[in-house]
């Protein structure tokens, strides 16, 4: 192969993976969906799993919450499979609500394995949602994990003030 046919069909391989990379970028931008989230790797991840190359390397992944009301509470479902319940944090942040955590990659993806493909997102992780505009009770909060969805059940009290931060407990 001569040279300039190099430099042409290398220009040309580069040309279209910055197009590819743009426009899986407007396709996100388009969206504007917060249930887009970043998943970030932990430090011993983004060091030895064969992947990343030891790179920092961010994945997005949905993370989707549906929302509704019942019996004077505010009703929220967290889609999230294949979490521990230690590895979830919830937080009431002023008027939002705060899920947090980190989804471990199981031991048997470990980088002593050929790793094929991996679509799956794994790290620390947060995501926010605007609560409505009834005030929230202090305490009385519910959740549950099952079957990949956090529910998290949060009763409405008219004396509730939005600027405190407050921990809910996964149970």
């Amino acid at each position: 192969m001569k040279t300039q046919e190099l430099v042409d069909r290398v220009r040309n391989e580069a040309q279209h993976a910055w197009e590819n990379i743009t426009d899986q970028y407007s396709h996100l931008a388009k969206l504007k969906n917060t249930a887009y989230v970043a998943f970030k790797p932990s430090v011993g991840e983004a060091q030895g799993d064969g992947l990343t190359n030891g790179k920092d390397e961010t994945h997005w992944a949905l993370l989707p919450i549906d929302s509704y009301e019942a019996d004077d509470q505010l009703m929220i479902n967290v889609e999230m499979p294949g979490m521990v319940l230690a590895d979830i944090h919830i937080t009431i942040d002023g008027n939002e609500l705060v899920v947090a955590g980190e989804k471990r990659c199981p031991v048997e993806h470990s980088q002593d394995n050929q790793n094929f493909s991996r679509e799956i997102a794994y790290g620390s992780f947060e995501r926010r949602f605007a609560l409505t505009g009834q005030r929230l009770k202090k305490t009385g909060y519910e959740t549950r994990y099952a079957h990949g969805v956090l529910t998290i059940a949060l009763p409405y009290d008219g004396e509730g003030r939005r600027d405190t931060v407050r921990t809910i407990t996964v149970q």
